[in-house]
């Protein structure tokens, strides 16, 4: 039997370097006939990135600047020089490599916080919306 098709379900993220296609997680049937080495156990599969970014915490007018280390369907990792607290909800926008396409821009909150070493923090951040 084929596995179901994962198409209607793809997430287009449009605005890095080129386009993406990044899937939601598959069943562990789709992933035992088609992919042996799948190892992303989220909902979305991330996708690794090293694109310069520009956020604005709410209530803030001064963009702060950081680097988004891998996307989801669902959120991202930022590395900044900026301690901030999980809760805490902000605009980003993230600057493709290529000006092919237009920068990401979203609302997304601060879940996580890690330290990254050298006074660098890793936000990880939950998409709250997609400016269209």
């Amino acid at each position: 039997r084929n596995p179901r098709p994962l198409r209607e379900a793809c997430v287009l993220v449009e605005a890095l370097s080129g386009f993406a296609v990044v899937w939601p997680k598959a069943t562990a049937e789709e992933m035992r006939l088609n992919r042996k080495d799948y190892a992303e156990k989220r909902g979305f599969i991330r996708m690794a990135l090293d694109c310069k970014a520009s956020y604005w915490l709410e209530g803030e007018e001064q963009a702060a600047e950081g680097i988004v280390r891998d996307l989801s369907g669902s959120g991202l990792a930022l590395e900044t020089d900026r301690e901030v607290s999980a809760g805490s909800v902000m605009r980003i926008r993230v600057h493709p490599k290529e000006a092919l396409v237009p920068p990401l821009e979203a609302r997304a909150e601060v879940v996580r916080l890690d330290d990254a070493g050298s006074g660098r923090y890793r936000l990880g951040l939950a998409i709250l919306e997609v400016a269209r």
